[in-house]
């Protein structure tokens, strides 16, 4: 037995999944910001430290503050 599927979209279901993906692009981008400008902040609070309160608090030294801070995005 065969079925016959209409996979035609409509126009307005075009431009509505267009206009949804710009949506979430923006969404994206502004997060990105956010999160770097955060970041941005923490590597600034870090290398305000002297090295024996960053060791001490953190274990690393100063070359291995970005490494730390974005251990999350780096591929080892």
């Amino acid at each position: 037995m065969a079925y016959i599927t209409d996979t035609t979209h409509s126009f307005g279901a075009t431009v509505l999944a267009t206009l949804n993906a710009a949506v979430n692009g923006f969404v994206t981008f502004f997060a990105d910001i956010s999160v770097a400008s955060s970041r941005m902040n923490f590597i600034e609070e870090l290398q305000a430290m002297d090295d024996a309160t960053l060791f001490a608090k953190h274990g690393i030294t100063r070359g291995e503050i970005v490494a730390y801070v974005f251990h999350d995005k780096m591929a080892f």
